[in-house]
């Protein structure tokens, strides 16, 4: 194609137009069927090469692959490589749905592209639904994404009673069903809504290993001992356990013994003996801060910001999301701070926690605190905030004081940094973090006294 250079105004443009047209291309990967055109892709080595640390060492190190030879695929579906090959060459992932986007993960992490991989778990992050969050647990868990992991734990949580009924709970390991009943807070109604689910579940494992029906309670028994039925009533015994195949007849006796008089002889069989109910678990809520303007300021490592606020009704404060250094450009540094929470005008400090690890530019950063503390009502509180990495950090002037969410309101009084060397009422708090004082028992600071 003549002239094919001018075609296109930037130097990503025309190598996407050359491996579009297979011009001057001298790599191709092929995915099983090799007759078929749809299922050759063509590349440049260079380019891969300069993006990925595999294609350098398969294409110029110490793997370096026969030039002549095509280069088969066996655990990359062709539209998701040559989403990668889109991704290497213009920088966009197009990522379509979770499931689209744990595949590109296994790609990017295959070929080392860690901007990819940081990428596909943002859109998981955002994407994270009640629909999807056992899926996405799972891959979390697989590959070590830890906040990744925490927060579809939390979706699990909070939308209990919908994931136990949902079509996504059938195809659950048995190992994430272990981590869900291990846990001291579903918002569930009753246990009944365990034992109804594990028994769909089991008999789904059934009619998928195509077994006899008499296995469910088999495939399902490391589960059953988990389940805390001496917590329901007669009532939900008689109309959710009565019916059970996954309990024997001998087993639900004993357990109707048990719920009628507590003096009965232990469980049988191992079956759990806890009769505290699970404590409902409530939804994490933001504050987000609103802003006025923006303006940058320079920091030089020596920086400290405090908030001042109270709140109407007792909270569990969780954490902070504070923004972090702005740049010109796409990239990465090492953030250091230091988050402090006490009573406002008050040397001590009840509750801190550190931020030191490498974050893009450009974005937020959530600091959870260890031991939550339990804030209550009209006691000022502040929020310390010490800056150790020099940098350019985005400051809000905010002004709207008050951020309410449903009967909650959280009222800043003030927002002032050390020294007073910024604007008063600026700060680099994003939003606080917090919860009903249900949420967790780690809340053991009365932060009042």
């Amino acid at each position: 194609m003549d002239d094919w250079q001018n075609k296109v105004h930037s130097m990503s443009l025309r190598a996407k137009f050359a491996v579009d047209h297979k011009i001057l291309t001298d790599c191709d990967f092929t995915f099983g069927n090799r007759e078929k055109d749809s299922q050759v892709i063509s590349c440049h080595k260079l380019i891969l090469a300069m993006t990925s640390p595999v294609f350098h060492a398969m294409f110029f190190g110490g793997m370096r692959y026969d030039g002549d030879a095509s280069i088969e695929i066996t655990d990359i579906e062709p539209q998701v490589f040559r989403q990668m090959v889109q991704y290497i060459y213009l920088g966009q992932s197009g990522i379509s749905s979770y499931k689209n986007a744990c595949d590109l993960y296994h790609a990017g992490k295959k070929y080392i592209l860690l901007h990819l991989e940081r990428q596909c778990i943002e859109y998981l992050s955002e994407h994270l639904e009640k629909e999807n969050a056992i899926q996405i647990y799972e891959f979390a868990q697989f590959h070590g994404e830890d906040e990744l992991e925490r927060n579809a734990v939390k979706v699990i949580q909070n939308q209990a009673s919908y994931v136990l009924k949902d079509e996504s709970f059938l195809h659950a390991s048995e190992s994430t069903l272990a981590t869900l009943l291990d846990s001291d807070r579903l918002n569930i109604s009753s246990e009944c809504e365990l034992l109804a689910a594990i028994e769909r579940w089991a008999l789904a494992q059934d009619i998928r290993e195509n077994t006899t029906e008499s296995s469910a309670r088999k495939i399902a028994a490391p589960l059953i001992k988990k389940l805390r039925l001496l917590t329901i009533s007669k009532h939900e015994f008689v109309n959710g356990v009565a019916t059970s195949s996954l309990l024997s007849d001998s087993e639900k006796l004993s357990l109707l013994l048990r719920i009628i008089g507590a003096d009965y002889p232990p469980m049988m069989n191992g079956l759990c003996e806890k009769r505290s109910k699970r404590k409902p678990c409530r939804e994490i809520m933001n504050t987000i801060l609103e802003f006025d303007e923006v303006t940058d300021a320079l920091c030089d490592g020596s920086e400290w910001f405090t908030s001042v606020f109270t709140t109407n009704t007792p909270v569990v404060l969780l954490g902070i999301e504070i923004n972090l250094q702005k740049r010109g450009e796409e990239g990465v540094y090492k953030e250091n701070l230091m988050v402090k929470v006490g009573l406002a005008f008050k040397e001590d400090h009840f509750a801190e926690e550190s931020l030191l690890r490498t974050v893009p530019y450009n974005s937020t950063a959530q600091v959870m605190l260890p031991y939550p503390p339990l804030l209550q009502p009209g006691v000022q509180y502040a929020v310390h905030v010490f800056l150790c990495s020099p940098g350019v950090y985005p400051l809000g002037n905010h002004t709207t004081l008050t951020c309410k969410h449903t009967n909650l309101e959280l009222e800043f009084v003030s927002h002032a940094s050390w020294e007073q060397c910024h604007p008063w009422n600026t700060t680099v708090l994003s939003s606080l973090i917090f919860t009903d004082v249900v949420e967790t028992d780690d809340a053991k600071v009365n932060a009042d006294e």
